[in-house]
């Protein structure tokens, strides 16, 4: 399993009654088509965790969890491309509670399909109380993550990003600007609690924020006209 780094269609590992970890695949890199770890009744009981799938950066369809009741938190699946979900479920894993993982954010930020979130844990049992551990929305043209904010927003020109709750950041804080699919468009270095981006260049969409040191990680959502 080691080897695999790729799969054409599907992958569903579900039905699963000794299954505890999912090592043996940090090698995946691409699913042609949908992910679905877990069913209707016919989940994964004593799955504690997704380490092991952080390599996988697209997938080609629905991403599916459920029926996991000893999952605890969806880390693992941080790097799947929120582009390429078409639709989110997660539903009946009785102990997640972390689900704020940047895949799932930056889907829910801008949604490509349907999302069924509930009868999980507190913290992930329902759509709104993800949203709220990814992105706390205080008007329509700032928004504010853990701290973070951003504005003008949406924007064509110049995005201001303040993080109020540091005086001088980390040397080793960064930020990066990501599209729909997850690709790096732009990098720096943050020196200061108050930063100026230009992003007249970019084409009119959504794009997201990761401002990351090595406590923390603040994604949130800009739009370009």
């Amino acid at each position: 399993m080691s080897v695999l780094t790729s799969i054409g269609g599907y992958l569903k590992i579900e039905s699963n009654n000794s299954l505890t970890i999912l090592t043996g695949l940090e090698n995946l890199i691409t699913i042609g088509d949908y992910l679905k770890i877990g069913g209707y009744n016919q989940g994964n009981p004593f799955l504690t965790s997704l380490t092991g799938l952080e390599s996988i950066t697209t997938i080609g369809g629905f991403l599916e969890i459920r029926s996991n009741n000893a999952l605890t938190s969806l880390t693992g699946i941080d790097n799947i491309a929120a582009g390429s979900i078409t639709n989110l479920t997660i539903l009946s894993n009785s102990s997640l509670s972390t689900c704020e993982v940047q895949s799932i954010c930056d889907y829910l930020a801008a949604p490509n399909g349907t999302v069924y979130i509930g009868n999980n844990a507190t913290g992930c049992n329902s759509q709104e109380e993800v949203e709220a551990a990814c992105v706390y929305l205080s008007d329509g043209s700032t928004y504010y993550l853990k701290g973070c904010a951003i504005y003008p927003n949406p924007t064509s020109t110049i995005i201001t990003i303040e993080l109020p709750n540091i005086s001088k950041p980390q040397k080793n804080t960064f930020l990066t600007l990501h599209n729909l699919n997850g690709q790096a468009l732009l990098s720096r270095q943050i020196t200061e609690p108050i930063i100026n981006v230009d992003v007249f260049g970019l084409v009119s969409g959504v794009y997201f924020v990761r401002v990351v040191n090595d406590r923390t990680v603040m994604v949130g959502k800009v739009v370009k006209q």
